[in-house]
């Protein structure tokens, strides 16, 4: 087996000394291909992995709340705002846990002198940790946020606020909209940072102070028995939402639960923690590189087809010498995968190079995806030396000896009727897959262009948004507007319950 490796290596170097532009050109533009099939499953893998590093990922899910009236009005929300939802696990007996997320980023974060204004902190349950997989790097998870007046920092939240990570039994003092005054809180445990693909991003957590804290807007999360299924609990919400509800209430109130693993691409509900993405895009991403990949394989093999056209003298004097048909066979399939392996040898590389860039533009972190992504790569390479080696070998199969030795010109010796139809219908699906890839490029660019070009109805230039107001300002704002409206330079002022945002669409 060595040997017939070693043969092959020597004789496609041979040949891609005497052949280099074309074996350049065929080489590169496999290369090209295996570059964006590499960065575009990646991406893919990042997508569909989204909270997949918790344990119990399969065993999670969120509770998401459902309203509609009589008159038409329907919303759907992503937390849940009825404080029943907590009795679940008393009445519903396939569900273990629940974990309630408070969202905290309208509190202010003091640290010496310094204030800080914290992303992505909530208030929960001590049993989160028994739930997800928040690892604990220093301090103990039974106290982490078992006491009153507890918080959890992840190890760069506590980079940012006391320069180190050794922090335990260090104070925050915390303000907010209904604490004007600060409260300490202290340190008890350190996390490890969360991964980037997480739906949930948490850089804080603080303890409730007391039963009646587990009150209102929250997020919240379910954790099921090992033998349970979600289909036994959604068939009981229902009944515990007549439970509960208030029999003259005029909205209709469904509880709908969500998989923890497919709420970011499968869910776009209003007050979603943060704007998810959707499988239609990752669909997209699978045709386009599908794409790609047959166009490249097409341009491949016919450039390996007219390599093997030069070739023929030399297969006729091997025949010559005693070699066998399934020599030649096995020497033009060689040729094709060591290109194509040299092909994807370069795009690794230089994939690797451009990553940092891709990163940048898809605001991921695919670093962690490569090591899933080079077998799959490897596979794809083998399997497209195999397929663009197929014509040649059937060209070495069937050569005529007397009339390639006989031919001066080496590119009119007689090919087999059907190795030179495969070769037509080759070039046919290379122009057809071109031109759909260009159409849906530049559909694409035109509505792209339509969106940044349509007329919002304002200019956002111009728009500023206070997102922090105080209560004493928001029980007087018919005079913080009038005020507002008498400053120079403003021409309008409105108010709404938050920022508008992807995340608060409503």
């Amino acid at each position: 087996m060595w040997q017939t490796i070693r043969i092959s290596l020597r004789s496609y170097r041979r040949n891609f000394r005497k052949h280099w532009i074309y074996n350049l050109l065929n080489i590169g533009g496999l290369s090209i291909a295996f570059i964006c099939l590499c960065l575009m499953i990646a991406y893919i893998f990042h997508e569909t992995s989204y909270d997949r590093f918790n344990s119990k990922a399969d065993r999670i899910f969120r509770p998401t709340y459902q309203m509609q009236s009589d008159n038409g009005f329907a919303v759907h929300w992503a937390r849940i705002p009825d404080d029943y939802i907590n009795e679940l696990p008393n009445d519903i007996p396939e569900i273990a846990k629940l974990i309630r997320f408070q969202n905290q980023e309208q509190k202010y974060i003091r640290v010496g002198e310094e204030r800080f204004k914290p992303r992505h902190a909530y208030t929960t349950d001590a049993e989160v940790f028994e739930v997800f997989d928040f690892k604990i790097v220093d301090g103990a998870v039974s106290d982490g946020l078992l006491q009153p007046y507890s918080v959890v920092l992840t190890e760069t939240l506590a980079r940012r606020y006391f320069g180190k990570t050794d922090v335990i039994g260090k104070q925050i003092y915390v303000t907010g909209d209904w604490t004007p005054e600060e409260q300490p809180y202290t340190v008890t445990a350190v996390m490890a940072d969360l991964p980037a693909n997480t739906h949930l991003p948490v850089e804080l957590l603080f303890s409730f102070k007391n039963a009646e804290e587990r009150s209102g807007w929250a997020y919240v999360y379910t954790l099921l028995q090992e033998n349970a299924s979600i289909e036994q609990v959604q068939a009981k919400m229902g009944a515990f939402v007549s439970k509960y509800q208030d029999p003259d209430a005029t909205m209709k109130v469904d509880i709908v639960f969500q998989p923890l693993t497919g709420i970011h691409l499968t869910s776009n509900l209003a007050r979603e923690i943060k704007p998810n993405s959707s499988l239609f895009y990752v669909r997209i991403f699978w045709g386009v590189g599908l794409f790609i990949w047959l166009i490249a394989l097409v341009n491949f093999s016919n450039l390996s087809s007219a390599l093997a056209l030069t070739k023929g003298k030399e297969a006729g004097v091997r025949k010559i010498l005693g070699a066998q048909r399934r020599h030649l066979v096995m020497s033009a399939l060689g040729d094709s995968i060591i290109g194509s392996l040299m092909a994807l040898l370069i795009a690794i590389l230089i994939a690797w190079w451009c990553l940092p860039g891709f990163e940048m533009l898809t605001g991921t972190s695919l670093l962690p995806q490569f090591s899933r992504v080079l077998p799959i790569l490897l596979s794809v390479s083998v399997v497209s030396g195999i397929i663009a080696g197929l014509v040649p070998a059937f060209m070495m199969y069937g050569i005529d000896i007397l009339r390639v030795l006989k031919e001066s010109n080496q590119w009119s010796w007689k090919q087999k009727g059907y190795t030179a139809n495969v070769k037509k219908t080759m070039v046919m699906l290379q122009f057809t897959a071109t031109i759909v890839l260009l159409s849906g490029a530049l559909i694409a660019r035109q509505q792209f262009a339509f969106i940044q070009e349509k007329n919002l109805g304002m200019n956002a230039e111009q728009v500023v948004a206070i997102a922090q107001v105080p209560d004493a300002v928001k029980l007087k704002y018919p005079l913080f507007k009038d005020r507002v409206s008498k400053l120079s330079g403003v021409t309008a002022v409105a108010a709404c319950m938050e920022v508008p945002s992807p995340r608060n669409p409503r």
